[in-house]
């Protein structure tokens, strides 16, 4: 199985709301949260904020484990990524690799899904909202991905994540 991580230091508290209804007289709760960033930037914790992860779910142990997205101003090595915080989700194919989006840099990832090499990466015009779709038709493969920009990132990382609504497709080559 193939799972999306997010490492991000959270501020938390449980609030009691008034209650309005004499009858019911139960106590209702409701919680908050934000994260917790430097600059209104970065999480305060150390990276990887985002991770892929490949989990063997017979032996129920976890088989690798990358960073998942970049923010480039701390590094731009491709085999030293921060990660990112991500919501996307990923999609393993039969070819062995996995499709991965969601990431605040605007990426979608194509990952080796035996160890988690990084195959390659490619700029979308905004975060990816949806874990991608692939589907094959006249024997070739194509991935479709909704580019909206996700409302849940930018709630926590305003200025850094601009909304838009695309479709975005790619046919692989044979």
């Amino acid at each position: 199985m193939y799972v999306t991580s997010n490492n991000i230091a959270y501020q938390t508290e449980i609030l009691k709301t008034p209650v309005y209804n004499d009858v019911n007289k139960i106590p209702k709760y409701k919680s908050k949260f934000s994260r917790i960033l430097e600059d209104d930037k970065y999480p305060i914790n150390n990276p990887p904020w985002g991770t892929l992860n490949a989990i063997d779910l017979s032996k129920g142990k976890l088989i690798w484990k990358v960073p998942l997205g970049n923010f480039d101003e701390f590094n731009n090595d491709t085999n030293n990524l921060t990660g990112t915080e991500n919501i996307g989700g990923t999609t393993a194919t039969r070819g062995g690799f996995t499709i991965t989006s969601g990431t605040l840099d605007k990426k979608i990832y194509f990952h080796d899904s035996t160890n988690g090499d990084l195959l390659k990466s490619i700029s979308l015009p905004f975060i990816g909202s949806a874990p991608p779709t692939t589907y094959i038709a006249n024997n070739r493969q194509f991935i479709i991905i909704h580019s909206t920009g996700g409302a849940s990132l930018k709630a926590g990382y305003n200025d850094l994540v601009t909304t838009g609504d695309a479709i975005v497709a790619f046919k692989l080559k044979n």
